[in-house]
């Protein structure tokens, strides 16, 4: 009776371990997506910026290499 109870513990503590083990991940998963988007993001949004900026600054002042 002892070696069954102790069975059942067993597989319930090691079906916990996994599923937080499966949580972690996705959770860790999650962090690292939403961050790589927020870098793209920040990403398009400098150099979006920088040209809207090089294209003011080309447009206000009559350089000689502007197209």
């Amino acid at each position: 009776m002892i070696s069954v109870v102790n069975h059942i513990v067993l597989l319930f503590s090691f079906s916990l371990l996994d599923v937080s083990w499966l949580l972690f991940n996705m959770v860790l998963i999650g962090i690292i997506v939403v961050s790589i988007a927020l870098i793209i993001k920040i990403l398009c949004n400098t150099i979006r910026g920088f040209y809207i900026c090089k294209s003011v600054f080309y447009g206000r002042c009559n350089l000689p290499w502007k197209k």
